[in-house]
């Protein structure tokens, strides 16, 4: 797997840390971690609420978990 840097952009740009980030999701800061350093693939779940918090599709941060789901 390789680093999510669109899911690290949206939190910086949204000035959020993975603290920040972990709060609003309910997602463990040390799995969001993982998640954003390409280690952790999340659930489609996870992938909405992290989408959610910074603002962006799940679709555009997790690419691999959607496609053809809406084409």
């Amino acid at each position: 797997m390789e680093v999510n840097v669109n899911l690290k952009i949206a939190r910086v740009v949204n000035g959020m840390s993975q603290y920040d980030l972990a709060s609003q999701t309910g997602i463990p800061q040390s799995r969001l971690s993982l998640i954003e350093r390409g280690f952790f693939r999340p659930t489609q779940r996870q992938a909405e609420k992290i989408a959610e918090a910074v603002r962006s599709e799940p679709e555009k941060l997790f690419p691999e978990l959607f496609q053809g789901e809406r084409e």
